[in-house]
């Protein structure tokens, strides 16, 4: 917008947009998985940018809104010729349990090689973002992909699943002293979206954005607890205890009949020492430095003095 550039933004419920009333935005209410709200959306457009989809929800919801809305924009932009898309995944597609302690992991990490084991949203993730790479090869889909790291807001932040639990005022941080938590500031993801779009082509790569900052759980609680601006109790779970309830519910879910839950496997996917590397955006960020996160740490938690 401060480029006065003309931005179409789809959306189920423009009313709570905050930039609704900005000259140079277009509000439309769609949905990504209806067909027609989208050619609707896409006409006169030159550059996508596909954010939605379902975090929670039922499996249908997962189906419909993550795969259904990624197989629609990738029809339309191919239908119209489009420019650049700027399809938006997640770290979550990637083999996190198979990553070693001091591994660095760039864009060419593989694949979760059992998708049936984690969560819907990272089932589905990896579903579409397959399917977008798939169109790269076989309609020649002008795409980058881009796998942001957690997304952390100075102004809301929330609890991060790759620390442990939160219930209201009662935050329950798991005890691993080599994990730590891949994060990207909002303010920061964007300026390097802007930058890669102006930037880079759009000839089917994929950049991981992550802040390089390495954030122990400790870190992230303690500044979590600070941002809340009242009184927390948080209590401390040991890993070893975790693994063995975990592993007690699913041998219980197995020997009732039902299918396992693996939240073994979920834990390892979700909590452990995670270091990814950021020679993929870096010729598309010169001159800049990820700034988010260390004034996330100071100004609720950590001064750089005791991250030392």
């Amino acid at each position: 917008m401060a480029k006065n550039a003309r931005i179409r933004v789809l959306m189920r419920n423009p009313e709570t947009f905050p930039f609704a009333d900005h000259r140079n935005v277009e509000v439309a209410r769609g949905n990504v998985s209806n067909l027609d709200d989208l050619k609707n959306a896409f006409d006169g457009v030159t550059a996508v940018f596909h954010l939605a989809a379902a975090v929670h929800g039922s499996e249908d919801d997962h189906r419909e809104s993550t795969v259904g809305g990624a197989e629609n924009i990738v029809a339309c932009c191919l239908e119209n010729s489009t420019e650049k898309l700027f399809y938006f995944s997640s770290l979550s597609v990637l083999d996190l349990a198979g990553i070693q302690p001091g591994q660095r992991v760039d864009e060419s990490w593989r694949y979760e090689p059992h998708p049936e084991r984690r969560g819907l949203y990272s089932q589905y993730k990896l579903r579409a973002e397959r399917l977008v790479i798939n169109a790269i090869d076989t309609a020649g889909l002008n795409v980058v992909v881009i796998r942001p790291a957690e997304v952390l807001s100075l102004e809301a932040p929330h609890f991060s699943p790759a620390v442990g639990f939160r219930y209201r005022r009662l935050l329950a941080p798991v005890v691993d002293t080599a994990a730590n938590v891949p994060l990207v500031e909002l303010n920061d993801l964007v300026e390097v979206v802007c930058r890669i779009y102006e930037h880079c082509n759009c000839d089917g790569r994929i950049l991981n954005v992550v802040d390089p900052i390495v954030v122990s759980q400790r870190e992230y609680a303690r500044s979590f607890a600070g941002a809340l601006g009242r009184p927390t109790l948080s209590l401390g779970v040991p890993m070893w205890l975790l693994r063995k309830c975990l592993k007690v519910v699913d041998v219980l879910s197995t020997a009732f009949g039902s299918t396992s839950m693996h939240l073994q496997y979920r834990q390892v996917s979700a909590i452990g020492s995670r270091r990814f590397s950021v020679k993929g955006i870096s010729p598309y960020i010169s001159g800049f430095e990820f700034s988010g996160v260390k004034r996330f740490l100071e100004r609720y938690g950590c001064t750089e003095s005791e991250r030392r």
